[in-house]
């Protein structure tokens, strides 16, 4: 991503072409033209938004803001960059038009090093300017106002007015094929197909597919607050500052005596009284004085160190000190804890015991959190029953249902189990409206691969949209991103481990980085394989695997045995996966290899 980036999809055109249909929402390869712009510039920007002024709720479907142009006279483009740059809340905005979905990943960096110090970065093809394929600095908004207001509508003397520079894209002729008639529509069908879609398309790497879906998503904003007791594994929705130091006072680090500044070391010191937690010794210590001083208890004024119990030896009224002490020591500073003013605890962090403990320290008795992420989650398909059924040639128990359960509620999320809806057109698109009514998210199992009975694609296509993605990870190669109306939806594959698998590995981040949570990718280290593994290179491999100790207390990991995407009790037996890369081959014992523990997926 460039530095401080915004941008805008143009579709604010009158429709006049394609049988008056909007460019932007016509369908190609599946999804809405503007999905393939927006999927291909979201990742170079740091904000996004479309310009349109027809079929507004369709656009905003798509999850993004709609500005419409303030103009009624119909400037073209204009319209929609003023639209921009009044809105643009970074120093510069990236313009292209909805209806050229072949955008390069490195569009922005290269019309921003064209830019220098100068007004705008225009996209030039090699033969002419394309103008609507620009980078925009922010303060040209008055000038463009000014223009409009003159009367101006033609984008290139507005330009001629401005210190335009060019960004040389002739080697991207692909970027300015736009879509103005069927026979460029097929084309351009054809030439986005076997790169963006389809399950026959070559496999996305796995980092490569989360980080789209992480660009895709923005956190909930929704908050609480809630008795401390009741915060714990919700994420914080503001820093925990410290409004005291803690410890208040300088207090003793452990039972003994307090010895006063200046006393003689081989002096027998007088035990003047005691400071027991909560009961401090008001006085001044002098010289030649010591008090009785418990654990926690309050230092008294004058105090050089505290000596430890166990070196003194002592009357009734006076101590002999063996081992004198250093000064200062067995004391804890006021403020050595948590200093006054300091950030105890960011926002998007997720609450453990220990930070109910750090907050209950501060005497603070309720915290600001975010609400929970909602949730829901059914399984498809027509073999499915739920348990106690009987079994019927062919079918099975649902046991996705119950894995995914799991792991949700480790994740601290609002659940609704929406149980078994079969492969039917009629009542899965019942089940998703349902579903997106109340949900943030939906997930679902089985019926997003290419089968005869698997709807699920077709059917986001039609209210919502659809990213069909042919991972490079084993087990788990399909899955379905997307929406259904305005909840986010992931289609997992039907096989257990594969379930299991793409949820820790792709659900798991979005769900954490959708609840607010700044969280850290899930640990992995090295450790020495003490079985055979058998793998081709070509696709990333999550094998089960069991972290054991052996006899000298050093740790080795071994497979558990057979690695099928079906074998649900592998994931049972396994307390890790082992992580091979894609172009990794068999593994010999003794090799080392990355493993991944398993565990609550929250700190």
């Amino acid at each position: 991503m460039t530095d401080a980036l915004a941008a805008i999809i143009l579709a604010g055109g009158r429709a006049t072409r394609m049988d008056g249909r909007d460019k932007g929402l016509i369908p190609l390869a599946g999804r809405p033209m503007i999905a393939h712009v927006i999927d291909a510039v979201r990742p170079q920007v740091d904000a996004l938004a479309i310009n349109a002024n027809r079929s507004l709720d369709a656009y905003a479907a798509l999850g993004l803001r709609v500005l419409q142009d303030q103009l009624a006279d119909y400037p073209g483009p204009l319209a929609g960059m003023a639209a921009g740059l009044a809105w643009c809340p970074a120093e510069c905005l990236l313009t292209l038009p909805c209806d050229g979905p072949r955008v390069p990943a490195d569009l922005a960096e290269r019309l921003q090093a064209a830019l220098g110090d100068g007004d705008v970065a225009v996209a030039h093809d090699g033969e002419r300017l394309q103008p609507v394929h620009a980078l925009l600095r922010r303060r040209c908004l008055p000038s463009l106002e000014a223009f409009l207001a003159d009367g101006g509508r033609k984008i290139d003397q507005w330009y001629a007015t401005l210190d335009t520079r060019t960004a040389d894209l002739s080697d991207r002729q692909d970027l300015f094929v736009n879509v103005n008639t069927p026979e460029q529509l097929a084309a351009m069908t054809d030439a986005v197909t076997p790169p963006e879609c389809g399950h026959d398309s070559p496999s996305l790497p796995l980092a490569e597919a989360l980080a789209r879906v992480m660009a895709a998503l923005e956190p909930i904003t929704g908050r609480q607050q809630l008795a401390l007791r009741s915060a714990l594994d919700r994420v914080l929705a503001e820093p925990i500052t410290a409004s005291e130091p803690v410890p208040a006072h300088d207090n003793a680090a452990m039972d003994g005596y307090a010895i006063s500044n200046g006393s003689p070391r081989e002096a027998t010191l007088v035990c003047v009284g005691s400071a027991f937690a909560g009961h401090p010794y008001t006085g001044y210590l002098a010289p030649g004085e010591c008090v009785r001083i418990m654990t926690g208890g309050v230092v008294p004024a004058g105090t050089e160190a505290v000596v430890m119990q166990e070196h003194v030896e002592a009357t009734d009224t006076d101590i002999q000190v063996t081992h004198w002490p250093a000064p200062g020591e067995n004391i804890r500073r006021a403020g050595e804890d948590l200093e006054a003013g300091a950030v105890v605890l960011e926002a998007g962090r997720r609450l453990t015991a220990a930070d109910l403990g750090v907050i209950a320290s501060m005497g603070r008795a309720e915290v600001a959190v975010l609400r929970p992420l909602r949730v829901a989650f059914f399984s498809t398909g027509d073999e499915l029953r739920g348990l106690g059924q009987p079994l019927g040639p062919g079918e099975i128990y649902d046991s996705n249902r119950y894995t995914l359960y799991g792991m949700l509620q480790h994740l601290g999320v609002d659940m609704l189990d929406g149980g078994v809806v079969p492969d039917d057109p009629t009542a899965l698109q019942a089940a998703l409206a349902e579903a997106a009514s109340q949900a943030d998210v939906i997930l679902t199992s089985g019926g997003v691969s290419v089968g005869e009975a698997d709807y699920m694609g077709e059917i986001l296509q039609r209210h919502g949209e659809a990213h069909f993605w042919s991972i490079a990870m084993k087990p788990g190669r399909p899955l379905t991103f997307g929406r259904y109306d305005q909840a986010w939806y992931f289609g997992l594959p039907g096989n257990p481990v594969s379930v299991m698998a793409t949820f820790t590995q792709v659900v798991t981040p979005a769900l954490r980085h959708l609840s607010g949570e700044q969280a850290e990718p899930a640990p992995r280290f090295q450790m020495v394989c003490r079985t055979p593994l058998r793998k081709k290179p070509g696709r990333q491999e999550f094998q089960r695997g069991r972290i054991v100790t052996d006899a000298d207390g050093s740790m080795q990991v071994e497979s558990v045995g057979r690695q099928g995407s079906g074998m649900l009790r592998s994931m049972s037996a396994a307390n890790c996966f082992i992580v091979l890369p894609a172009d990794q081959g068999d593994v010999e014992p003794g090799d080392w290899v990355s493993v991944e523990p398993f565990g609550r997926p929250i700190r």
